[in-house]
């Protein structure tokens, strides 16, 4: 049978991304690797610049000087010697970042001398050239952060080497005081269809403003019936929010952020109702983000990270569709009226 598509249960989560801790030395290791492996395929097809240590003995002085960061913690003297080591480890990264430049430019010249197509040969020019223009931001937020003692802004941090399109969300639960990854919406049927999603980027809008663009994707798309009613926790609101959904003819069952106002809401039988079912949707992300069996999804970049959801959603309510349609099956048939 058809689904009520007029009320809509919405609520947003983080989708973390697949990397490690983001802690500022080790994004220079982080770097300093990629660039490594690059020379590694470059001098592997023959094309050799002058170096005084080789590729391995770089990565070697990187990882020991990894090593020494890590156990000069709760020791006498720690703050100094781990400033030390990160001058050490900054002049590291700038030689490997040097020799990195000469063999690019090495392979630009004479791709053709190798047994590397032109794609392959771009493919190790583009991640070199991408890793040299990470490697004076992250060297600087290391320094800031670790010899300059001085914060830096969420906006301005580079959390990954790797994931560029990541944020800093601060959601204070259990478990999980603070994520890195991107912020997913997700939009619910009373019945459990999911009829809406979005996989935000950096610099994602406020909860309201995302309520506002969900509303208005379903209206342009839904055909047979028109959204009438949203339901989402207390994050959403807003005056902004109530006023757009009160020109557009929503009725918002959002739990206000007020407690004098939440207490006489309370009183609302219809309220109650909904909000209790709101529950159940906390359960449906739940089952969205672990299809894969974890709650970190390996997909690297934002496209790729959209295109899972994408897929891990029509999982969803394929599955769904034939749940609902084994159990109307299954259903024992009405009684003929006597």
């Amino acid at each position: 049978g058809p689904e009520d598509l007029s009320v809509c249960l919405i609520d947003t989560t983080c989708l973390q991304a697949n990397i490690h801790f983001p802690v500022d030395w080790l994004l220079l290791r982080d770097v300093s690797i990629t660039l490594l492996k690059a020379i590694k395929l470059i001098r592997k097809e023959s094309l050799f610049n002058r170096m005084v240590e080789l590729p391995e003995e770089l990565s070697k002085s990187m990882n020991r000087l990894c090593i020494e960061m890590t156990h000069s913690r709760r020791r006498a003297g720690a703050k100094k010697a781990r400033k030390g080591i990160l001058r050490k480890m900054k002049r590291l990264l700038k030689r490997i970042g040097g020799h990195a430049e000469k063999h690019r430019d090495l392979l630009q010249r004479n791709y053709a001398q190798t047994e590397l197509s032109q794609a392959q040969a771009g493919r190790i020019i583009a991640r070199i050239n991408e890793k040299l223009e990470q490697l004076p931001k992250v060297i600087e937020q290391a320094h800031e952060r670790i010899i300059g003692e001085r914060q830096v802004k969420n906006d301005d941090k580079i959390l990954s080497a790797h994931e560029c399109d990541i944020d800093v969300i601060v959601r204070g639960k259990a478990g999980a005081s603070v994520e890195f990854g991107n912020e997913l919406i997700v939009g619910e049927s009373q019945g459990g269809l999911i009829v809406d999603y979005m996989l935000y980027g950096k610099g994602a809008p406020g909860e309201g403003e995302k309520l506002m663009e969900s509303a208005e994707r379903q209206q342009k798309f839904k055909v047979d019936s028109k959204l009438a009613t949203v339901v989402t926790d207390r994050g959403f609101d807003g005056a902004k929010t109530l006023a757009w959904l009160e020109s557009e003819s929503i009725t918002p069952q959002i739990c206000p952020k007020n407690p004098q106002a939440l207490r006489d809401r309370l009183k609302d039988a219809e309220f109650s109702r909904w909000q209790t079912r709101r529950g159940s949707t906390e359960a449906r992300i739940a089952i969205l983000k672990n299809h894969t069996g974890g709650r970190v999804w390996r997909a690297k970049g934002l496209n790729h990270r959209r295109l899972a959801v994408g897929w891990s959603v029509l999982a969803h309510n394929l599955e769904w569709i034939a749940r609902t349609v084994r159990e109307q099956q299954q259903a024992p048939p009405a009684r003929a009226a006597a």
